[in-house]
């Protein structure tokens, strides 16, 4: 399991690579490019979920997969026996769906890819994609795209209501 938190910019603020509690899938292993020999000195959710915790304090979230990451940080805490209950205090935003709404779904599920939201967006990937911080530089940037569109959009907005006559 790999861990990226990043700003509103894109900033890294926090990066870390865990110890697995199974062996690793080799679906997953040839996705992420991670093996469980690549994990054996990683630090284990118990050792991490502190900082994690500072580094997020208060401030809402906006996650990709927002169901999916949430309910896997939840079942590493517990495969650990350790406490996750801060993990049910945070505000989080799904930037998928917030995609799908605004780009339109492009798979049977009803969402969009992260990759497929990138390219709507116009974007480029910087980094290595399916990992933690590059996913979650690319979500803030795929947010501050639809951001911008809609700050655009309500400027115009302003602009037509104020130029309507009296």
């Amino acid at each position: 399991m790999e861990i990226g938190l990043v700003n509103a910019l894109g900033e890294k603020i926090f990066e870390t690579r865990l110890k697995p509690t199974v062996s690793i899938d080799p679906a997953a292993a040839a996705v992420h490019g991670i093996s469980d020999d690549e994990l054996l000195r990683a630090p284990s959710w118990p050792d991490i979920a502190p900082q994690l915790q500072h580094h997020i304090g208060w401030r809402p979230l906006v996650i990709f997969n927002a169901d999916f990451d949430t309910r896997i940080l939840k079942q590493t805490a517990a495969a650990h026996n350790a406490p996750a209950s801060w993990l049910d205090t945070l505000t989080v935003y799904c930037a998928m769906r917030l995609a799908a709404g605004h780009y339109g779904p492009t798979n049977r599920y009803g969402t969009i890819s992260l990759s497929d939201a990138v390219s709507q967006a116009g974007l480029s990937w910087t980094g290595e994609a399916h990992s933690a911080v590059t996913d979650a530089v690319m979500t803030a940037q795929v947010v501050n795209n639809i951001a911008g569109y809609w700050h655009e959009l309500q400027c115009e907005m302003n602009d037509d209501a104020g130029s309507e006559p009296a």
